[in-house]
């Protein structure tokens, strides 16, 4: 009886493995069909652009490409959770994304998706701000959280990031949530936060001294802003969620309403000029859950104060 049990229990693990095998396979190949390329042609370059994902995004950021090719853009996919990562290029005939995504993390001896752990009994993982680091690392944070999680990029083409580091800025409230956040060339981070409830938004920046984030204030802004990109002079650009009430809809230089009537959560600014905006589209109304996420891509021409 003993000798059977084995048998039938080796049998098993031998099943469970080829099915795990096989489900892996399967899983790699879906992934391969969600990355590729796009194309905003060029005569459509001088209006604003609407791409619809089959995400919702959140935080987005971009960096010229190191090798100089174009923009390396990072995209928060809020449910997965994930980051989409496009390379952006642009020729005579248009703008190209290139897509690829990272969704599964070293950590330690582990894999995980993006993040180590849940942080709440019953919760989930959800990808909230990324940002660029000046040395190529990628930070992400979830759920509005105030932990910012750092990936470091492989070592080689085909290899994985990996989890290295935890930073949690410091703040006077614990409850106090981060909607964006942007970090420049010195490493100084810049972000949008509201109090629990949240009914107050304000505007803060760490700068790292020796071992210590230290926390300044930047001013009040209205509730539902979300954003932002920073110029290399300091300026900075938001942008209204559409479910603001107090704000008219739009593209912000500081207080400056400069585009109007485009709603979204994040915006990166490519290297010509132009921005995209990442769009979340889940809270707007509607008995289907809202609309879909979308990229929305903005003119240099329309940025100009």
């Amino acid at each position: 009886m003993l000798v059977g049990t084995k048998q039938i229990q080796m049998k098993k693990r031998g099943n469970m493995s080829a099915m795990t095998a096989a489900y892996l396979a399967a899983m790699a190949k879906s992934y391969s069909n969600q990355e590729g390329g796009i194309m905003i042609p060029a005569d459509q370059l001088d209006q604003v652009v609407e791409i619809p994902l089959g995400f919702q995004p959140l935080g987005i950021s971009s960096r010229p490409s190191p090798d100089g090719a174009g923009d390396d853009v990072l995209i928060a996919a809020y449910f997965e959770p994930a980051i989409c990562r496009a390379l952006v290029t642009r020729d005579e005939n248009g703008l190209h994304f290139n897509v690829d995504w990272i969704r599964g993390v070293n950590h330690g001896i582990q894999s995980v998706r993006l993040f180590p752990d849940i942080s709440q009994p019953g919760g989930a993982n959800r990808a909230q701000c990324v940002f660029w680091g000046p040395d190529g690392n990628v930070w992400v944070s979830r759920n509005g959280e105030r932990d910012f999680y750092v990936l470091s990029p492989p070592d080689k083409p085909d290899g994985r990031w990996t989890l290295t580091s935890k930073v949690i800025l410091p703040s006077d409230d614990k409850g106090d949530q981060i909607h964006a956040g942007h970090m420049d060339s010195d490493g100084v981070i810049y972000t949008i936060e509201s109090t629990q409830s949240p009914d107050k938004w304000r505007r803060r920046y760490y700068e790292r001294r020796d071992d210590r984030w230290l926390q300044a204030e930047l001013g009040i802004c209205a509730t539902l802003t979300y954003g932002l990109a920073k110029e290399p002079d300091g300026t900075v650009w938001t942008i209204s969620d559409f479910r603001s009430n107090n704000l008219a809809k739009g593209l912000y230089y500081e207080n400056r309403l400069v585009v109007p009537d485009i709603c979204g959560n994040g915006i990166a600014f490519l290297s010509d000029g132009s921005a995209l905006v990442a769009r979340y589209g889940q809270s707007y109304p509607g008995c289907f859950n809202g609309i879909p996420g979308a990229l929305v891509y903005v003119p240099a021409a329309m940025l100009k104060v």
